[in-house]
């Protein structure tokens, strides 16, 4: 099944046929899918497939609750408290629900928006809405809404951009994060963009690219930033070994606080983190 991911980035000027070529040959999951990338705007995209959204309705995910799980749980609410203390908030793609789970207590109203049916049937357990579409909420309802690292799943991205538009309250915020297309690993590493690029992973953004989709739709106030998740010690243990996990290994005793806030301001200031946020108003 073919996606509009290509359609999309012609239509916003970011590819045209010239500029994009191929940027891997397959990707971790999919012998012969081609990935591609733009050689002016740097965005990398699958423009020949598309999973289905069958593929995550019937997903049979357990809830394991894993180290990166947490440690990005716990940055999101720590950092972003203004944003759904005394808020009707709604989690777009929220998966296991830890996000709302965390913040349940602070905010005014939760909802979470997840196409996993089993997913959605654990976060009503948990006292939350949650719901398989966002047309079943009510337009102009909603004060903050989140996207962590989902919009790269979706095909039609513009499309979803619009309802989203349309369930924010006037001056209503949209918090996106997703993956970048200038990580520092995936351009210096062989063995790490062979394990990222993955055929749910449709696009991987830039700051243009991200701020032209949100512009697009008709978001304004557009503030970007780089994010870098992965510390030093994971960047350590890919250069060196080909291996995940450095964050995890005897690389990350050794290396202090200090040096590591270091590093990872570094790699955000070059415009190489792994990922982009995206804050932008109704």
């Amino acid at each position: 099944m073919n996606n509009i991911i290509f359609k999309d980035l012609i239509d916003l000027g970011l590819t045209t046929e010239n500029t994009h070529k191929v940027f891997s040959e397959n990707t971790r999951d999919k012998v012969g899918l081609k990935v591609y990338r733009d050689e002016i705007s740097g965005v990398i995209f699958i423009k020949d497939f598309y999973i289905g959204s069958e593929h995550y309705e019937n997903d049979k995910k357990e809830s394991v609750f894993f180290y990166e799980r947490k440690i990005d749980n716990d940055r999101r609410v720590n950092n972003l408290k203004q944003f759904y203390i005394d808020k009707n908030i709604l989690d777009f793609g929220c998966e296991y629900g830890d996000f709302l789970k965390s913040t349940k207590d602070l905010v005014r109203t939760s909802i979470g928006i997840e196409l996993t049916i089993g997913l959605v049937k654990q976060i009503r357990k948990m006292g939350i809405r949650a719901e398989q579409d966002l047309n079943l909420v009510e337009d102009n309802s909603i004060d903050t809404i989140f996207c962590f690292h989902c919009l790269e799943h979706i095909e039609n991205q513009r499309e979803i951009l619009k309802l989203i538009y349309k369930k924010l309250k006037f001056g209503g915020k949209i918090i996106l994060e997703v993956p970048h297309a200038n990580d520092f690993l995936l351009h210096n590493s062989k063995k790490f963009m062979r394990f990222s690029l993955w055929s749910e992973h449709l696009i991987l953004h830039t700051h243009q690219s991200l701020k032209l989709f949100l512009e697009d739709t008709s978001f304004g106030d557009i503030y970007i930033n780089g994010i870098q998740r992965f510390p030093l010690s994971n960047h350590l243990q890919w250069l060196t070994k080909g291996e995940r996990g450095g964050h995890k290994s005897n690389f990350s005793m050794v290396i202090t606080n200090d040096l590591d806030h270091e590093y990872c301001n570094s790699i955000i200031s070059a415009n190489m983190s792994d990922t982009l946020m995206a804050i932008a108003s109704k």
